[in-house]
């Protein structure tokens, strides 16, 4: 594992709120929830047997209504989600988002090297990655993490896998994720990407 991820890094900040996806196809789900909780964005009340109400994100609470219009929760549970209904998700929950597709960036690996460092350097922004498993020399499919910290040096970014029951944390070459990224998601014919969150300013 590299060890030298600098100044760049949100790991312990995530691993507050880090959670292993409850379903095959909750790794959306349980990313975005894990941005949302960590950024401080405030969630549906959550109480503990009427001793206390917090505003918490969780993998049950987090369809309603206003995500339906986005995707069905149905269509969620039987197919993912793509990149951009991730960004859809996060939005009417309360945040600002910027998404990016890799297969549109002339740099793409230039484009997230600058977008992680600014971001992980930032404590009120994360990054979220929608990659294929096999550009990552993982078995599987499409999928989607956050992005935990950034190291120049190595080149490489550390993935906090919501699967963790199949994956631990990785550290990935930035070239080797590009190319996950790269991958068209065949449900919307499009390539996959990133997004970065932020808390949507009032």
């Amino acid at each position: 594992m590299h060890t030298r991820a600098g100044a760049a890094s949100d790991l312990f900040q995530l691993m507050r709120f880090k959670e292993v996806q409850d379903k095959l196809s909750y790794c959306g789900v349980a990313s975005a929830v894990i941005a949302l909780n960590t950024l401080g964005v405030p969630g549906p009340d959550f109480g503990f047997r009427g001793v206390a109400t917090y505003q918490h994100f969780t993998q049950e609470n987090f369809f309603d209504r206003r995500t339906e219009k986005v995707r069905p929760a149905s269509r969620v549970l039987f197919g993912g989600m793509a990149l951009d209904d991730l960004a859809g998700f996060l939005e009417v929950h309360g945040a600002a988002v910027i998404t990016v597709h890799a297969g549109d960036e002339p740099d793409p690996a230039a484009r997230l090297r600058a977008d992680l460092t600014a971001a992980l350097g930032d404590p009120t922004a994360l990054v979220l990655a929608n990659y294929h498993r096999g550009g990552v020399g993982q078995d599987g499919g499409g999928h989607i993490s956050p992005l935990a910290a950034f190291s120049a040096p190595d080149d490489a970014a550390l993935i906090l896998d919501v699967a963790g029951y199949r994956y631990p944390p990785a550290w990935v070459s930035i070239d080797a994720l590009i190319a996950g990224m790269r991958a068209v998601d065949t449900s919307v014919d499009r390539s996959r990407g990133y997004v970065v969150v932020r808390p949507a300013t009032p």
